[in-house]
């Protein structure tokens, strides 16, 4: 696991998976305090988690879950609609269809009062 993702695991909480025939729904709450990596740089006066940061979020949730390394291979229709400051909790949820070779899904972040942070959908495939 590369350190970023790795480190993007450590700052996951409350997580839970249920199967519902061919659907796999995920949630879990991250919080990333301020030594995160992910928001050197991003910006020095007011720290941003990066989109690319939240997009980590949403394909450690689906390694999780389906307990195996993952390619995402596609996003779409993703719109990031607020920002993530340090040590704010946010709830990521992730909803996967799909066989042994290729899942699909939508997923979204939002603060934990329920205001919409990001959406979008998502493929991935086994990592090779």
């Amino acid at each position: 696991m590369p350190s970023l993702q790795r480190e993007v695991s450590t700052c996951c909480q409350e997580f839970q998976a249920e199967r519902q025939e061919q659907c796999l729904s995920i949630s879990a709450v991250f919080c990333f305090p301020p030594s995160f990596a992910g928001f050197a740089g991003h910006f020095p006066d007011m720290p941003v988690l990066p989109a690319i940061i939240q997009l980590a979020a949403i394909r450690h949730l689906a390694e999780v879950a389906m307990e195996r390394p993952l390619v995402p291979t596609g996003y779409g229709r993703t719109r990031f609609r607020g920002i993530i400051s340090p040590d704010e909790k946010t709830r990521c949820t992730l909803v996967l269809e799909g066989a042994n070779n290729q899942w699909t899904g939508r997923f979204s972040i939002r603060r934990m009062d329920n205001e919409l942070v990001a959406d979008g959908s998502c493929t991935f495939s086994p990592e090779r």
